[in-house]
């Protein structure tokens, strides 16, 4: 069934992209990883108001449905085949 409350989505993806950049830069500790989130927080917030000034948004009208819907897809899986070992123990 479904649940209102529990959603998949860019999110999921988001948060695990985030957490396997701070684990390449080594960061250990609660203090140094959330400093890292920020950092990188605001490093996307600046580009996307570059990107956004340039109007490279305009962009996304030419990807087709197709192009959209295997790249969700994709991260379902991705997120999926990288919490196996968790699960698995």
């Amino acid at each position: 069934g479904t649940m209102r409350q529990v959603q998949t989505g860019p999110t999921a993806l988001m948060c695990l992209l985030t957490g396997q950049a701070l684990d390449s830069l080594s960061l250990v500790g609660a203090e140094a990883r959330i400093a890292g989130a920020a950092l990188m927080a605001l490093l996307v917030a600046a580009v996307s108001v570059l990107l956004g000034m340039l109007r490279v948004g305009s962009v996304v009208n030419f990807i087709s449905h197709t192009v959209l819907s295997a790249f969700c897809t994709a991260s379902g899986i991705t997120i999926g085949t990288s919490q196996i070992k968790y699960v698995l123990g």
